[in-house]
């Protein structure tokens, strides 16, 4: 679920939200199950070098696949463990500066193979209590997205135009998602240039999508070279004008477990002129959560 510009898997999480679909933008096939027989069969897939001055990428035994010894390891140190849960609270703010609010439930998994899982279910407002969905990383150009509500009776799979959606109606969609995920993670990145923001020194990763169907052509990510927070995520358009970004507010990063995690973050929509704000609390780290959470199943058994 935040890569704010949240770039680890935990700042995915801050930004991580569920979207009420059409049914015809999710797909009636239900995949196989996932389950602990079952995460064998996710090996981590080959990391191609990026074919460019200075690389970032490749494998690491801990969790970022980053190459570069230094982002690396500065990526890493904002990465739990094992574990993950937390509560966010959501503002979605209009052209008109209408906000409509919501809060969701987030819970994320690191399974043997390094992959990893989330699920992310609303508690609030009460029209849409229960909605879930369910993320599992893959070697795929997309992950497997599960979705879950009570029209659907079932769970389905999120595909086709589904991906590049709005999320709940916000500034985030699933497509957003997986390039943050894949800029520090599983995609062919390069190094650029450190650059001084604002006072403070940042480490600067960019990755070209590969897949033609994307709506970006440049995702670039700034990583705070003290904090080891990604700070800044940016996505161009195919003009190479800036369409998003994903901010951090530094104000609102505190320190849990030695980690500094942040609690609040912004995706802006400059080309619709409206924004997303994610607030995150009761955040805990490395907890025990059973294997079971992180099947289609559980979407609609709940908690």
């Amino acid at each position: 679920m935040s890569i704010s510009v949240c770039l680890s898997r935990v700042c995915v999480l801050l930004v991580l939200s569920i979207s009420l679909l059409p049914a015809a933008e999710v797909s009636d096939e239900l995949f196989d199950l996932f389950s602990e027989s079952t995460d064998s069969d996710e090996v981590g897939a080959e990391v191609k070098v990026a074919k460019s001055a200075n690389p970032v990428s490749g494998g690491s035994g801990v969790g970022s696949k980053i190459k570069d010894p230094q982002v690396r390891a500065c990526a890493e140190k904002g990465l739990p463990e094992f574990s993950l849960s937390q509560m966010q609270d959501v503002d979605v703010v209009g052209k008109t500066g209408f906000v409509r609010k919501s809060t969701r439930e987030v819970f994320w998994k690191r399974f043997e193979n390094k992959r990893s899982k989330a699920v992310v279910r609303v508690v609030a407002p009460q029209q849409e209590v229960g909605v879930a969905v369910l993320y599992l990383e893959t070697e795929r150009v997309h992950a497997n997205w599960y979705m879950y509500q009570k029209e659907f009776k079932r769970p389905r799979r999120v595909t086709g135009s589904g991906i590049s959606g709005s999320v709940l109606g916000t500034d985030f969609s699933y497509e957003d998602f997986e390039h943050i995920e894949e800029i520090i993670y599983t995609g062919e990145v390069t190094r650029m240039p450190d650059v001084e923001l604002d006072g403070h020194m940042f480490y600067v990763i960019e990755r070209q999508p590969g897949n033609s169907s994307s709506q970006y052509s440049l995702v670039k990510g700034f990583i705070d070279q003290v904090l080891c927070v990604p700070m800044r995520t940016e996505f161009y358009d195919h003009s190479m004008q800036l369409k998003k970004a994903l901010i951090v507010n530094r104000l609102a990063v505190k320190k849990i477990n030695d980690r500094w995690i942040p609690h609040e973050t912004t995706m802006f929509d400059y080309s619709r002129k409206t924004h997303t704000i994610f607030t995150n609390h009761d955040i805990k780290i490395d907890i025990e959560l059973h294997n079971s959470m992180f099947t289609p199943q559980f979407l609609k058994r709940g908690r």
